[in-house]
């Protein structure tokens, strides 16, 4: 459920109804609490999933194990406990005002859902026309997990001090863009491991980073719609100029075989750890289904065949095929990310990262695509590749 605050709103929900979202409180509760609270009982926890239910179309997820919730102290949300997450989905479930799909603590594999009626709309819909929906400061913008994708905790640093500045910078931009509620969100960073892996820009509740493609390209702000751009071939790219060889006009392009899968099987390859888990992958990967039925015998005996004609194709940088070398490649394109971002806001600009693109108003494509290719040459050297998806 979403109560729109534009026609834009209704047309992105339709987009995202069967999509299912972690929680996140991503709102600031305190303008509702007291008169969330005043209709439903419950606690400022409550407020705060309440607020994050009606303003997701479709499904919401969260753990009901105990043990999801210990976290080094640095990411404790005193909002975001077991007992308090857990007792806010059973006082709304008990109301009668959620769809609940509660799974039992510990089953690997699937977590607990919920979804607003329409009664939860109707209870406390009118709480939300007399102040403006705000995103929340994320608890700590600056994530690290490891190997197992846990949170972990890290020595503070004055590099860790200076990148949460700069995203504090970048999410007080995002807040003042005016975005649909239905995408508004701040944006942390996540590192893998260490600092010196991933560092990618996410949008907290997923927002419009989850959106299809097409979805994406009906956001309007103020009545202006958003294009997106994006850095063509960024990883096959920033390899090729290491190497300082000439990038291929296109990576993709390998005939017989499909371009969609060439692609497919390039990023695989460079993000894999192994090129045995890279041909498995590949096996049973979606694009495979044009050339065979993905997890199949034939389609791991056509993974193989691909996987070599892909490396002869790219043999100045096949070295890099199977070595996990994906997430310093994000580490790289995240600081591009930033660049971008920062460069655009001191033209007054708001920008939405998705990865590798950008969603910016269409008035300001040409300096979009100006400051991606500054900011790609000054992180590598080069002008990379820019279009308009």
């Amino acid at each position: 459920m979403i109560y729109p605050d534009s026609k834009v709103e209704l047309e992105v929900a339709s987009s995202a109804q069967l999509r299912q979202v972690p929680l996140s409180l991503r709102f600031d509760y305190r303008p509702f609490w007291r008169p969330i609270c005043s209709v439903l009982g419950g606690t400022k926890t409550l407020a705060a999933v309440v607020m994050a239910l009606i303003h997701t179309d479709g499904w919401v997820s969260y753990s009901r194990a105990a043990r999801h919730y210990e976290v080094p102290s640095r990411y404790r949300n005193p909002l975001y406990t077991w007992r308090l997450v857990t007792g806010a989905m059973d006082l709304l479930d008990d109301l009668g005002l959620i769809d609940h799909d509660r799974r039992a603590p510990g089953k690997r594999g699937w977590q607990s859902a919920a979804r607003a009626k329409p009664e939860l709309g109707e209870a406390v819909s009118e709480l939300f026309k007399s102040e403006p929906l705000v995103a929340a400061r994320p608890h700590e913008p600056i994530v690290l997990r490891d190997k197992h994708g846990k949170l972990t905790d890290y020595s503070e640093t004055r590099e860790a001090g200076w990148m949460r500045k700069r995203l504090d910078e970048i999410n007080e931009g995002i807040a003042s863009a005016g975005l649909p509620s239905a995408i508004r969100a701040p944006v942390v960073r996540i590192f893998n491991r260490d600092f010196g892996r991933g560092g990618r820009f996410y949008a907290m509740g997923g927002a419009w980073q989850v959106l299809s493609e097409d979805a994406r390209g009906r956001i309007q702000i103020d009545d202006e719609p958003m294009v997106e751009m994006d850095f063509r071939c960024l990883h096959p790219s920033m390899l090729y100029v290491k190497e300082s060889i000439p990038v291929p006009a296109d990576a993709y392009d390998l005939p017989p075989w499909p371009r969609d899968l060439v692609k497919h099987v390039l990023l695989v390859l460079i993000n894999a750890p192994s090129r045995r888990i890279a041909q498995s992958a590949i096996a049973h990967c979606e694009a495979m289904a044009d050339v065979a039925l993905p997890g199949t015998n034939e389609a791991s005996r056509n993974a193989g065949r691909i996987i070599k004609d892909v490396a002869a194709l790219h043999r100045p940088i096949d070295a890099a095929f199977g070595t996990d070398a994906g997430a310093k490649l994000m580490r790289l394109d995240s600081e591009i990310a930033e660049a971008v971002m920062l460069d655009m806001l001191k033209r007054g600009i708001v920008v939405l990262p998705v990865h590798d693109s950008f969603l910016a108003p269409a008035s300001k494509s040409s300096e979009l695509e100006q400051a991606m290719m500054e900011a790609a040459e000054r992180k590598t050297g080069t002008r990379l590749l820019v279009s308009l998806k």
